[in-house]
């Protein structure tokens, strides 16, 4: 998910850090559920100081450190329907904001805020929080 989350990235002109994309990966994978109610990963969720934290895309990308990671070629299927015009949407979203507020933001949100710092973010808690929360106002409702 994180290649087709850069490939979109790279088709659109956008750099994306590897900070930024555990920010995008926690929206994505948050507004699916709340959409399609899917699981689109089985990884979990960590809080960590800057947000929440996927560690295993999180260390395959550090070698970027803090500039933008350059496009691997992965060998993948292409995202069905649903995910591809989810990534755009939550992409274009995350990339409006700046670092420092998109960090604030996720830090703030119920997931991260209700869980202590490197532990394991309740999937359920999550779910719940997306089920119920828009957090970047992607449709009509009031949280």
């Amino acid at each position: 998910i994180a290649g087709w989350v850069l490939d979109y990235a790279r088709l659109k002109g956008y750099s994306i850090t590897n900070n930024r994309l555990q920010r995008i990966l926690y929206y994505l994978y948050g507004y699916m559920f709340h959409t399609f109610r899917r699981r689109i990963f089985d990884d979990e969720f960590q809080a960590w100081g800057y947000g929440p934290v996927v560690p295993m895309v999180y260390f395959a990308f550090s070698p970027a450190g803090t500039a933008p990671i350059v496009k691997l070629d992965f060998s993948r299927d292409t995202p069905d329907r649903e995910l591809a015009g989810m990534i755009a949407v939550i992409v274009d979203k995350v990339m409006k904001f700046s670092m420092p507020d998109l960090m604030k933001k996720t830090r703030s949100e119920i997931p991260a805020a209700k869980t202590t710092n490197k532990n394991r973010i309740d999937r359920s808690l999550l779910e719940t929080y997306f089920v119920y929360h828009d957090p970047l106002g992607l449709d009509s409702r009031k949280d």
